[in-house]
């Protein structure tokens, strides 16, 4: 046991140390939970440092922290920090240093990358 939340444990079938991520690049991998429409549910993790792209959202953002942490325009999350974006915030999330952040993210709508190549990129990988 590697102190994965029993909820998600139970979800996942297994803990998040033996999570298949999927990759968006050397330092951000994703596993999707659950997709219904423009909803979605997912883990995200990102490598110490890494910065997921300035983007705002079609919906909304709810994210829980599970491990490390990140830091934005609104401020640092860490571990069971919650955090709710609208479409009003553009932010590009950076995972502070130490450790991977492993985050529980929940969108109502699709994300807007600023970054032409990461609009192509959200495309491919459903976000």
């Amino acid at each position: 046991n590697d102190n994965t939340p029993a909820p998600l444990r139970a979800v996942l079938g297994r803990d998040l140390s033996d999570v298949r991520w999927r990759k968006m690049g050397p330092n951000l991998g994703y596993v999707n939970l659950y997709r219904q429409g423009p909803v979605a549910v997912r883990l995200l993790r990102g490598a110490p440092g890494t910065d997921t792209g300035r983007h705002s959202h079609h919906g909304m953002e709810y994210t829980l922290v599970l491990r490390g942490g990140y830091t934005d325009a609104t401020g640092s999350y860490g571990p069971g920090d919650f955090q709710v974006a609208s479409a009003e915030l553009r932010h590009n999330p950076v995972a502070d240093p130490g450790e991977d952040c492993l985050n529980l993210s929940v969108t109502t709508g699709r994300l807007d990358f600023d970054s032409a190549l990461q609009k192509v990129v959200a495309r491919l990988f459903g976000f």
